[in-house]
């Protein structure tokens, strides 16, 4: 402590503690699903736009890798009595 003009003032003392590093951000590992589900011309065009579209998402966000592309080409499409 130390006086001043007949006062007590307590002198303060600051301790900066420096980080020795500062830990990296993971990548969140992104999968993404394209599906086709007729045999048209045009859903074949449609998969490809879909792999694409994934892939350049994925890829330009820094924060994430890509893990895979899971892809279902369902050629039975219409012909299954059973499916909805």
């Amino acid at each position: 402590m130390s006086e001043t003009n007949g006062s007590l003032a307590l002198e303060q003392k600051v301790i900066v503690i420096e980080a020795s590093e500062r830990p990296q951000p993971r990548k969140l590992r992104v999968a993404a699903y394209a599906r086709v589900s007729s045999t048209s011309d045009d859903q074949e065009n449609s998969f490809g736009a879909q792999m694409r579209y994934f892939t350049t998402l994925i890829s330009t966000n820094e924060n994430w890798t890509l893990a895979d592309i899971y892809a279902d080409v369902d050629r039975s499409y219409g012909r299954n009595p059973k499916r909805p």
